[in-house]
């Protein structure tokens, strides 16, 4: 596992080539939809720069009511516009936002809408409208579907953590430095496979508690001083890390708590990190009639995401020494840990920065 360096290589490119390293802004703008299925009202906000590129799609039966208003903010600007849908309204009807490609953003679509027979399926429960996935279907008038939105906010949560390149870096440097004492002897693996799992398990505790706490509003912090907070714990476990694999051989005792009980820090800094997780959430919104099932199902999307990656890293760290002589370097470590130490002090500096701009 001393070869478990190159597992940050390729996200090292990823990072490096991300100003806006954090996945903690989830997305962008925000798209509401509000009123009963023949009059709505349509709201958009966007970042300045993106906002003259996206364009609001509806069916030919909802036409423009009314004159729409447009406003500039500090750094963004919003527009609000009236409809009034004939036929069957705005029921089965499918809203396209186009240009989310070209303006390089993701907004969150959220609908207020009165059928014959209440809410219509899907209100208050927000999606994500990216480039890829750029519509959004309005349902018939029902009852809230839990799976719907179960399976909704797991993808959210997937997609949360996996562009969540700070988070991802806190989990490289937690491999790296559990990594500097798995040996290479056979009959001593499994103890320290199990050392290397309970780190991720306390982790994984550590920010669902603080993801439920924060969600529910029972806890609550800043979002830039989390974002702040969690930049510097990446440069503490890179210290941390570094340090290990710099003070000698396997046979050598640790001397700090972070290599004693890698798995008491992963939790601890797991609470700070749970915080940031509840940020992207905060911005998206729980659905009103399922609060419980759409965290949980987050949660577990977050789970699963960091599962995925963990996987292929270590299928990375057992299959490219092989092939890539230069890849079983020990001083490759030191330069990866290196790397991404000084890329979260530039983070971590920043985020400082927009700490005390908000002072």
């Amino acid at each position: 596992m001393s070869r478990a360096l190159v597992i940050t290589l390729p996200l090292l490119l990823l990072l490096c080539g991300s100003r806006e390293a954090s996945a903690h802004r989830f997305a962008a703008g925000v798209l509401e939809v509000r009123g009963n299925r023949h009059d709505v009202l349509v709201t958009l906000s966007a970042p300045s720069a993106a906002f003259d590129a996206l364009q609001i799609k509806l069916p030919a039966r909802c036409r423009t009511h009314g004159k729409g208003q447009l406003r500039s903010h500090d750094k963004t600007r919003s527009s609000a516009q009236r409809y009034r849908c004939s036929g069957a309204g705005i029921v089965g009807a499918t809203l396209r936002l186009d240009g989310l490609g070209s303006a390089n953003v993701s907004v969150v679509a959220r609908l207020d809408i009165l059928g014959a027979t209440g809410k219509l399926t899907g209100a208050g429960e927000p999606t994500l409208l990216t480039a890829a996935a750029p519509t959004l279907r309005i349902g018939r008038a029902a009852a809230g579907d839990r799976l719907q939105a179960a399976a909704r906010y797991l993808r959210l949560g997937v997609e949360h953590i996996l562009l969540g390149v700070d988070h991802l870096a806190f989990v490289a440097c937690l491999l790296l430095l559990v990594g500097r004492d798995l040996p290479r002897k056979a009959s001593a693996r499994p103890t320290n496979r199990r050392r290397l799992l309970q780190t991720i398990t306390a982790f994984t505790l550590g920010h669902s508690v603080t993801l439920s706490l924060a969600a529910t509003g029972a806890l609550s912090l800043a979002p830039a001083p989390t974002e702040a907070l969690i930049a510097l714990s990446i440069v503490l476990l890179a210290r941390e890390a570094l340090r290990a694999r710099s003070s000698g051989g396997d046979g050598e005792q640790p001397s700090s708590l972070a290599q004693r009980r890698p798995w008491l820090v992963a939790a601890s800094f797991g609470l700070l990190h749970g915080l940031g997780f509840a940020g992207a959430l905060g911005e998206i919104g729980l659905a009103p009639d399922a609060v419980l099932v759409s965290l949980a199902s987050f949660n577990l999307g977050v789970e699963l995401g960091q599962i995925v990656f963990v996987v292929v890293a270590l299928g990375v760290v057992a299959l490219l020494p092989r092939v890539v002589k230069a890849a079983r370097s020990p001083r490759l470590a030191r330069v990866v840990l290196v790397a991404l130490g000084t890329l979260a002090g530039y983070w971590l500096a920043e985020r400082v920065v927009a700490v005390c701009a908000l002072a």
